[in-house]
């Protein structure tokens, strides 16, 4: 699928459904994606892809609506003080 349709599919939902209940979505889809990740720690695999698929959808959806620039930016920094931990880490152990 084509971005530009992606962005489109994102955008009806939230003028459709309404925002309340997109963020409703979000809570569900985040939720249903930590029981995997709890099933995971067990030595389960069972769906863990389809909540990871459904929760990052849900999560680009409302990004786009705080303004999807302004969260890749703070994305970008929140990488970049990860990566400063990570070296630090390994300087450290070195």
């Amino acid at each position: 699928m084509e971005r530009e349709q992606e962005i489109k599919i994102m955008d009806a939902a939230v003028v459709i459904f309404g925002f309340d209940k997109q963020i409703d979505m979000l809570i569900e889809e985040c939720s249903e994606l930590i029981v995997e990740c709890s099933k995971l720690k067990r030595g389960r695999i069972n769906h863990i892809k389809e909540e990871l698929a459904d929760a990052s959808i849900m999560i680009e959806q409302i990004s786009r609506f705080f303004g999807e620039d302004e969260v890749l930016q703070i994305k970008e920094q929140k990488l970049l003080r990860l990566k400063d931990r990570i070296d630090a880490s390994i300087d450290k152990w070195q």
